[in-house]
């Protein structure tokens, strides 16, 4: 839970500080979905789980997000895509920073390698101590957007 709230906290202030406002939901989206998407290998089968390993490939995150865009009128479907990669790539950018207790399983470029990725710079209970920091931060950077906007 410390970990999606990390990433819907970094997605909100990364809306707010480049807002594209048609896109800003579907990023949230996609901020979340590839462990929301690897998590449903818990409900379906854990003998499926080698299925969901590639979800934090943005090439099987676009075949992801364009069936569930099949969802929405048409006029919205490229605006999905587009938000919810943004949202997948910032999602993807710090779970690659951080250390996996059970290894790395990101594979960030399948399906034209199946190397794992895993830079190692955070641990993966670090996101735990420092989500109260990270909500001031990004509670501060909203209010300093409002004021700032608000000024000019």
């Amino acid at each position: 839970m410390p970990d999606a709230a990390t990433h819907i906290l970094i997605q909100i202030m990364f809306n707010k500080l480049i807002w594209i406002k048609k896109i800003a939901p579907y990023s949230l989206f996609g901020a979340i979905a590839p462990d929301f998407a690897k998590g449903l290998n818990r409900i379906i089968s854990p003998d499926w789980d080698w299925v969901f390993y590639p979800m934090h490939s943005p090439f099987y995150m676009l075949f992801f997000f364009y069936a569930i865009s099949m969802l929405f009128h048409k006029s919205e479907r490229s605006s999905f895509i587009l938000g919810s990669l943004l949202g997948m790539g910032i999602h993807l950018f710090l779970d690659i920073l951080q250390t996996n207790i059970s290894g790395s399983y990101y594979m960030p470029l399948f399906p034209f390698s199946f190397k794992t990725i895993s830079l190692g710079l955070i641990n993966t209970e670090t996101s735990l101590f420092f989500l109260p920091l990270t909500i001031l931060i990004v509670l501060l950077t909203y209010f300093l957007k409002e004021y700032i906007g608000k000024k000019i």
